[in-house]
């Protein structure tokens, strides 16, 4: 079973959605960090159709060497948006997925993966603990869900 990282997307100006110099710092550092969870593996990414999304996930690309794909279905963290997205990754070959997305997305996911999918996987209450630039790594060989 492969991981999955959510990637909320990093601070935006509100008025425009476009990242801020703030967001770029919080994802230039965010990708440190998720090199070691990469570590070599086979890596598929998408992206929401937001700005502030797809301008973090050509970061990502850009310093991880992979290619992103853009995907409308992670634009609002609801169950059949969530659906659609499990069910373009989970058996795509890769050993990680990475999707940048919002804060309902990184929230909500892994409980949806738990009640559908993941029975063994910890309950985690994303609830205002997922702030810009940070991730949420689900491992489901380990049964971990945790928080960067």
């Amino acid at each position: 079973m492969k991981k999955v990282i959510l990637v909320r997307h990093g601070n935006c100006h509100e008025a425009t959605g476009q990242l801020d110099d703030e967001g770029r710092a919080q994802i230039e550092i965010l990708v440190e960090i998720l090199r070691a969870h990469l570590n070599g593996r086979s890596v598929r990414m998408l992206s929401s159709t937001a700005a502030r999304a797809v301008q973090s996930a050509e970061i990502i690309a850009r310093r991880l060497a992979v290619e992103f794909e853009r995907n409308e279905s992670l634009k609002y963290g609801l169950d059949d948006d969530l659906q659609k997205v499990w069910d373009l990754i989970k058996d795509d070959g890769h050993e990680v997925a990475v999707l940048v997305a919002h804060k309902e997305t990184a929230e909500f996911f892994p409980e949806f993966l738990r009640r559908k999918y993941l029975p063994d996987l910890p309950s985690f209450d994303g609830r205002g603990r997922v702030q810009t630039g940070m991730a949420v790594v689900i491992d489901p060989e380990a049964s971990t869900v945790d928080l960067l």
